[in-house]
């Protein structure tokens, strides 16, 4: 799940840096959710990183968060709430999102200009793919299959690349660049975002299968498996207005609307328990996360996770949702 701010955000930073690349100093951690209380149970220290994004491998066993600014992988044991091991790129490698195989032996992750095919538990590189594009964002493994589908982003050129990691080499590019890409369960439909239009894309044949003007800036989708139904946040920037959509997943019409005093930015569908987390915001450092009984489309609660939430990932049993925190250590909140 990611922003669609942040290439601006990260630009910002870099330009704001006497370096080539993240001088600034800023601290992080991952926080552990108790779904069956809705609240906090676990803080794990980070610091100093900025940590983008984060999944937990399908056997629950651990967590991987990418750092932006600290140009690694970080293993998270989920049993004992710990870090339990890293991998580094380099000085100025930029690790910017990551994504798991179906069956959790191995990470795929994109650091200046190339995607890292890595090996887990043990944190080795298995084989590296030359990307030579652009500013490379959103990754996501086509369910099924040994494909990657890698957006990027340029002054005079963006799409989509799509890797076959088992032959390690591109093997097509798609015209429409994959914000915050979800497939269907099967495979055979990508959603993706272009500001404030939703697009379920042919990855076959970079045709679009049905698109709607949903009117306001997306920032998150979600496809819920085996259902008809998919959910998509949106928000209208520094105004404190966002909500979330449920719409049909087949015609993307819309089918519920959840309307909130605040900017929606990131979701999360917890299994087992069919809930949705929605991270939300007022102001920079008001942030918390809202939840939400399926399919009746009610709040049932609030976790404050101050001061900026990143990114967030379930445990296959839906016990625990892991959650990317992000701190300014310039703001003095901890």
């Amino acid at each position: 799940m990611s922003r669609v701010i942040v290439p601006l955000f990260l630009a910002l930073i870099l330009a704001c840096s006497d370096s080539t690349g993240p001088s600034f100093h800023q601290y992080s951690r991952v926080s552990v959710i108790d779904t069956s209380i809705e609240s906090i149970v676990a803080n794990i220290e980070l610091n100093p990183t900025l940590n983008r994004k984060i999944c937990v491998t399908p056997d629950g066993r651990y967590a991987y968060v990418t750092s932006y600014d600290g140009d690694n992988i970080i293993q998270i044991d989920c049993l004992s709430n710990s870090i339990s091991g890293g991998l580094d790129f380099g000085t100025y490698r930029d690790c910017m999102d990551l994504c798991l195989n179906d069956q959790g032996t191995e990470l795929y992750t994109t650091s200046d200009g190339e995607l890292f095919i890595v090996d887990i538990p043990s944190l080795t590189i298995a084989d590296t793919v030359q990307l030579n594009t652009p500013f490379a964002l959103d990754i996501s493994l086509r369910p099924g299959t040994d494909l990657i589908y890698i957006s990027f982003f340029g002054v005079y050129l963006s799409g989509t690349l799509v890797i076959d990691v088992g032959q390690g080499e591109v093997v097509d590019t798609l015209s429409h660049p994959a914000l915050n890409p979800a497939f269907s369960e099967t495979g055979n439909e990508l959603y993706i975002s272009d500001g404030h239009l939703l697009i379920c894309l042919d990855p076959d044949t970079d045709e679009e299968i049905v698109s709607t003007d949903l009117g306001e800036m997306i920032t998150d989708i979600c496809v819920v498996p085996g259902s008809n139904t998919m959910y998509v946040s949106w928000e209208i920037s520094l105004a404190d207005e966002g909500g979330v959509l449920a719409l049909n997943r087949n015609t993307l019409a819309v089918t519920n609307s959840l309307d909130l005093a605040y900017e929606a930015t990131d979701l999360c569908y917890v299994p087992v328990l069919d809930i949705l987390y929605i991270g939300v915001y007022s102001g920079f450092y008001d942030s918390r996360i809202m939840v939400i009984d399926l399919p009746g489309f009610v709040p049932s609660g609030e976790i404050e996770i101050n001061p900026w939430l990143t990114d967030m990932a379930p445990d296959p049993s839906g016990d625990y949702v892991y959650c990317n925190i992000y701190m300014d250590d310039r703001t003095g909140m901890r």
